[in-house]
């Protein structure tokens, strides 16, 4: 089910902006086309596949109509309505303020159990509550706390450590609360962050190898302080944080599959029984099945529409990716953003989904093309 929350608002505002302003919507004219082609057409396939085999995926095609709303259309409003205050203060500067801002929600939460026993009972809706444990899982407050929050948090923190290697060292407090907020939340937010520390560890310089030591040193104490100040009442979080690592690391380097976390991932991987169920998809979701459930991204996709449907998502992260490089994108930050989409994949839906991952790509996106057109105001990405 896809709510109505405030980015709705948001959305009627820039349908009335653009309707009265229409130039403003040339320069990024060719890239809506083709998105929106691309979108119309996996709308109407998945709404004809979920049709024919009266499946349970109807929320597909409905998701991706809101995808192009308010992941492609609206970042386009923000960027032109906010190009003044972007330019005054820099592009990333007020993203990683607003993210540092939401960790310290986080943290204030994590340290008040009273606190945030409150939120969640009256400010948070949780879904799946009673099968996932995910009350042991949210501090703070925003959407999609145990997914889309921590990835966003983890991109941020991964940020803050390519400006750390450039010499930006206020950004190491940032880092400190936004990683602690990933790991509480979502631990797979962790994954742009554990990419970013090993390229920049082998290809940084000797004091930027410092600082990212002495950046980790400070993250354990704090994690340390944590694990035995709120041992009793954070039991299910701690575990989960500790898992994490463990089990990453017996995984890739024992090869075990003995924790639970990564036996489970293996109990997710299902397939379609027919040829036409690989090719065309079953017009179903997998998640939440009471049998043969899975939260696969690529699994979920097949099950939807096929390999039809999964290649026509995948050639919507090629055209997005590609356009951000050759739009002068930061190299290893596309990279690393290209990389976090498709690994996250595994563990939920995630392409072409309206969570704050697929905002902040779209904004970034559309900022260099902002500036591509606008050559005597360009936004400044950082100060």
């Amino acid at each position: 089910m896809v709510g109505f929350g405030l980015i709705k608002i948001l959305l009627l505002i820039a349908i009335f902006y653009f309707f009265r302003h229409k130039s403003c919507l040339r320069p990024y004219k060719p890239y809506l086309e083709y998105m929106g082609a691309i979108t119309a057409f996996m709308v109407i396939y998945t709404l004809l596949i979920v049709t024919i085999n009266s499946g349970n995926a109807l929320n597909t095609p409905y998701g991706l109509v809101l995808w192009y709303l308010e992941s492609v259309y609206l970042p386009v409003y923000v960027v032109e309505s906010y190009a003044k205050e972007f330019n005054r203060s820099g592009f990333f500067n007020i993203l990683l303020l607003l993210g540092f801002g939401a960790s310290i929600i986080s943290t204030i939460l994590l340290i008040r159990p009273d606190l945030n026993n409150l939120v969640l009972g009256s400010v948070i809706t949780i879904p799946y509550e009673n099968n996932f444990g995910y009350w042991s899982r949210c501090f703070g407050i925003a959407e999609g706390l145990t997914n889309s929050y921590g990835i966003i948090q983890g991109v941020f923190a991964s940020l803050c450590l390519l400006f750390l290697s450039k010499g930006k060292w206020h950004y190491a407090l940032f880092f400190v609360f936004l990683t602690l907020a990933t790991m509480v939340n979502a631990r797979t937010g962790m994954i742009a962050v554990i990419i970013t520390i090993i390229w920049k560890f082998f290809f940084s310089s000797a004091k930027t190898k410092i600082v990212f030591l002495f950046l980790g040193a400070v993250l354990s104490i704090v994690v340390i302080y944590l694990l035995n100040a709120y041992a009793e009442d954070y039991l299910e979080t701690i575990e989960s944080i500790t898992s994490f690592f463990t089990s990453s690391y017996d995984y890739i380097i024992k090869g075990e599959t003995g924790d639970d976390y990564y036996d489970a991932l293996e109990r997710f991987i299902h397939y379609p029984s027919t040829i036409s169920g690989w090719l065309f998809g079953e017009g179903r979701t997998l998640f939440g099945a009471r049998t043969g459930s899975s939260d696969i991204g690529f699994v979920n996709q097949i099950f939807i529409g096929g390999i039809v449907f999964l290649i026509s998502l995948i050639v919507v992260q090629f055209y997005i990716y590609r356009n951000l490089k050759k739009n002068g994108g930061h190299s290893f930050l596309v990279w690393l953003l290209f990389c976090t989409a498709f690994i996250i994949n595994f563990k939920g839906v995630t392409f072409c989904t309206t969570e704050s991952f697929s905002r902040f790509v779209m904004l970034y996106f559309f900022v260099l093309i902002y500036n591509k057109t606008h050559h005597d105001n360009q936004i400044v990405l950082l100060k």
